[in-house]
């Protein structure tokens, strides 16, 4: 599945008009992070029966780690797309995010229903979605930062992403 990971960081640069020079470490590893993580949630529903809606279900510590992750790599991922773009309201990358989750969920699902619940690329997404379910939120993202450094990137902190948006006087 890397196919879809190089086509969901062209469809997060090219999201808006404006042509952009390609995606960064840490962009690629957050997409290909919010894909795995998608794909997992979809691998859920489809082979473990688990409605989506449940996942609301907060009185669940598994629901909380899911949404915390969930959470965090949005919020990530946004800010990311705020800094190529910082003059576009947010409601774009919204719109582009939400683009690639319903992208991802598309290609997992025809590739499970290809491949099936028990293929190997499957109990692997198994293995992914039980991370994402036991390993707190936290954890993930200390993860997360130490590939993209170990991959040569540079994580941007969360002032460089706010700078993006002041007005400079």
């Amino acid at each position: 599945m890397p196919f879809i990971y190089v086509f969901l960081a062209c469809l997060f640069l090219v999201s808006c008009s404006k042509p952009q020079s390609s995606a960064t470490i840490e962009e690629q590893v957050l997409l290909k992070t919010f894909s795995t993580f998608v794909m997992a949630l979809k691998y859920d529903e489809i082979c473990n029966g688990v409605d989506g809606k449940s996942r609301y279900d907060f009185n669940k510590k598994e629901n909380v780690t899911i949404f915390g992750t969930e959470q965090m790599l949005a919020a990530r991922l946004g800010g990311l797309w705020h800094l190529r773009y910082p003059d576009k309201p947010v409601e774009e990358g919204v719109k582009a995010l939400l683009k690639i989750k319903k992208n991802v969920e598309q290609k997992g699902e025809e590739a499970l229903e290809l491949k099936g619940c028990n293929s190997a690329e499957a109990q692997q997404t198994a293995k992914v979605l039980e991370l994402y379910s036991k390993v707190d939120s936290r954890v993930i993202f200390s993860l997360i930062d130490k590939e993209i450094e170990k991959q040569g990137g540079k994580v941007t902190s969360m002032e460089e992403i706010e700078a993006a948006g002041k007005v400079k006087k």
